[in-house]
């Protein structure tokens, strides 16, 4: 049997915590360091899961050598780190998106191929990892949906998305990304072209769009709208509102929601508890960030294909740039794909 990779985390917020926990759960993972600028934090999680925590990245590879490593910080802060990262030799798992900018998206992929190039590299698009999703695409695949015509995805936040995340990233590249990931991944097909409409209020003070709708051609002649937003009440019955329909010639396949059928009444009012991304079950980390997390160790551990390749994750930032272009002229733009 083989001995248990030394796992490393850097950036412990809310989803870094998640990865460390996952991999102190995982047999298959022995965690042992993480890295965070604020020391009170990564010694808490140090603590929580039993490891070390450290000051620097440097300090941690020097430390224990790790085998692979989650890169969970902000995309502004994230390019240094991968790269030095990857420069230790260590098996890579980054957060989306991949930077702040397509230009230097393509940066980040040309350097850490140029020194992983024996390495797995993979990209936390946790769509891919989410069975409904996976059953859809195998059904694409299969063509027991025909030719595919449309596909429609919706993915609707609260306005606590714009308190939380807009002063620092915006909701295209934060949220929509994962449904431009899911339609080319399940379509099995590039977008080409975009065009996309805007809302700006709220987010206006930081420059981003509070809600956008697209529509975006595939390179083989399917057609999908896109709508996304950041709008509805904090107190909001469901944290996320997640829908994904295809219709092709032979049939039709949708997702509807993320609760998958929960409904809570109390006192309190009503909800539906998020339960597809990263729900905790018998305390242990489980849904589709646990599935993403656990194939990338898979893929290391048994030397297997990862789930998403670093240029599929980089084509899908190519498409937000388009759509960013094309609300700020008002005409379609052709997506530069790699």
């Amino acid at each position: 049997m083989k001995a248990p990779l030394k796992a490393a985390v850097v950036g412990v917020g809310m989803i870094g915590r998640l990865h460390a926990k996952t991999y102190w759960q995982n047999g298959k993972t022995e965690l042992v360091g993480v890295v965070d600028q604020n020391i009170e934090a990564s010694e808490k999680v140090a603590k929580e899961f039993s490891c070390d925590a450290f000051d620097s990245l440097k300090a941690l590879i020097n430390s224990q050598n790790p085998d692979v490593i989650s890169i969970a910080v902000p995309e502004s802060v994230r390019f240094d780190l991968a790269v030095e990262a990857a420069k230790s030799g260590a098996h890579l798992l980054l957060e989306k998106p991949l930077a702040s900018d397509l230009i230097q998206a393509d940066q980040l992929v040309d350097e850490v191929q140029k020194h992983s190039k024996s390495k797995k590299v993979s990209v936390n698009f946790i769509l891919r990892s989410d069975q409904r999703y996976s059953t859809m695409r195998d059904q694409a695949k299969s063509g027991e949906l025909g030719e595919i015509c449309t596909l429609f995805a919706r993915r609707r936040g609260t306005s606590l998305g714009a308190d939380i995340y807009g002063p620092w990233t915006n909701l295209l590249i934060s949220t929509a990304i994962h449904d431009i990931d899911a339609i080319m991944w399940i379509a099995g097909s590039q977008i080409e072209r975009v065009y996309a409409e805007a809302v700006v209020k709220k987010c206006a003070q930081w420059g981003h769009e509070d809600a956008v709708v697209a529509t975006l051609k595939l390179a083989n002649g399917a057609i999908a709208t896109l709508e996304t937003s950041w709008v509805m009440p904090a107190n909001y019955h469901s944290p996320l509102e997640a829908h994904f329909d295809i219709v092709g010639t032979g049939g039709n396949a949708r997702i509807t929601g993320s609760n998958h059928g929960v409904e809570i009444f109390t006192e309190k009012g009503f909800s539906l508890p998020e339960l597809s991304s990263w729900p905790i079950f018998q305390e242990q980390v489980s849904g589709a960030l646990r599935n993403s997390i656990d194939n990338f160790i898979n893929s290391v551990y048994f030397d297997q294909e990862t789930v998403i390749t670093l240029v599929e994750a980089r084509n899908a930032q190519s498409v937000v740039t388009a759509l960013q272009r094309s609300i700020k002229t008002n005409q379609p733009v052709t997506v530069d794909i790699r």
